[in-house]
C-alpha cells in the first residue's frame, strides 16, 4: 500500500494570529478556511458536539499541506511539558527550504524566536549535507528548517610517492565526482614513505597516506585506495580502470 504524507494537524488557540505567521512568515498559502461541524466531525473526531475552525494551508511550491484547528466545542487541553523536545509523541514538524540562512533572517524579522543559529549534520543522511534549525511559532509549537546540499568527498590514498602519482590522481578524482576542484592534502597523514621520488622540489619523502577531497554534486561516501605507485599499471574496471580501487 503506498503512502503519502498529505498533512500535519495543529490545534491552536488563536487561529488568526496562526494563520499569519504560517503564511507570512513560512510562505504558505491558505487554501481552505471554514467552520468544520456536524456529524460527520463528531463521528470523526469521537467528540460530541465538536466544534472547530479550520484553516488548511499548502507550501507555495505544493506539497504537503498543514491544518490549523481552533476548537469552539469541546474546549482546547493544555498538555503540561507538551513543548519540550524530549516530551514523548509527535514533537515537531520540519520544513525543507533551498537557503536555510535567508530563511531564518525572515524569521527573525517576524519575530520568531530561534532555538540556535543553523547547525550542520556530522554525518549525510540520505547521501546528502544536512544543515537544520529550531524555532517555535507564535504559540510555541516547536518547528524546524532543514537544507540539503552536497557532501565533501573523501579519497584516501595510501603510498603515493611522487608528484606524477598525486597529479594522475587529481585528475581521476575530478572525473569521478564531477567537480573541478579538488584538493591533495600531504599532511593530513602522519608517517613519511621513505624511497619514494619527491618531484617538483620537494623534500624527498612523502608521508605513506595522502587525503583527496572534493566537493561534486551526486555524493559518493566512497573511500578509495592505491596501493602503490605500480597499482597504476594494474587495470581495475570496477572503477577507474588503472587507478583507484574502492574499499568501502
Amino acid at each position: 500500500m503506498p503512502l503519502e504524507l498529505d498533512h500535519a494537524n495543529l490545534v491552536v488557540r488563536d487561529l488568526a494570529a496562526q494563520t499569519a505567521f504560517y503564511r507570512d512568515a513560512l510562505g504558505f498559502r491558505v487554501i481552505l478556511d471554514r467552520t468544520l461541524a456536524g456529524a460527520w466531525v463528531e463521528e470523526v473526531t469521537g467528540l460530541p458536539g465538536a466544534v472547530m475552525d479550520c484553516v488548511i494551508l499548502e507550501p507555495a511550491g505544493g506539497g504537503t499541506r498543514l491544518e490549523l484547528l481552533a476548537y469552539r466545542e469541546p474546549a482546547a487541553v493544555e498538555v503540561e511539558g507538551h513543548e519540550l523536545p524530549q516530551a514523548l509523541g509527535l514533537r515537531h514538524l520540519a520544513f525543507r527550504v533551498d537557503d536555510i540562512d535567508a530563511a531564518c533572517a525572515r524569521l527573525r524579522s517576524a519575530g520568531a524566536a530561534l532555538v540556535s543559529e543553523p547547525v550542520t549534520v556530522p554525518f549525510p543522511v540520505g547521501g546528502r549535507r544536512k544543515r537544520l534549525v529550531y524555532f517555535r511559532d507564535p504559540e510555541g509549537v516547536l518547528l524546524e528548517l532543514a537544507e540539503y546540499g552536497a557532501m565533501e568527498q573523501v579519497y584516501e590514498v595510501k603510498d603515493m610517492r611522487c608528484e606524477n602519482c598525486a597529479a594522475t590522481i587529481r585528475a581521476a578524482v575530478e572525473k569521478l565526482v564531477g567537480v573541478e576542484a579538488v584538493s591533495i592534502d600531504g599532511g593530513a597523514r602522519g608517517g613519511g614513505g621513505g624511497g619514494g621520488r619527491s618531484g617538483g622540489g620537494g623534500s624527498g619523502q612523502w608521508p605513506s597516506e595522502r587525503v583527496a577531497s572534493a566537493t561534486g554534486p551526486a555524493p559518493r561516501n566512497w573511500r578509495y585506495s592505491l596501493v602503490s605507485c605500480s597499482g597504476l599499471s594494474r587495470p581495475n574496471s570496477t572503477v577507474i580502470p588503472g587507478l583507484l580501487q574502492r574499499t568501502s
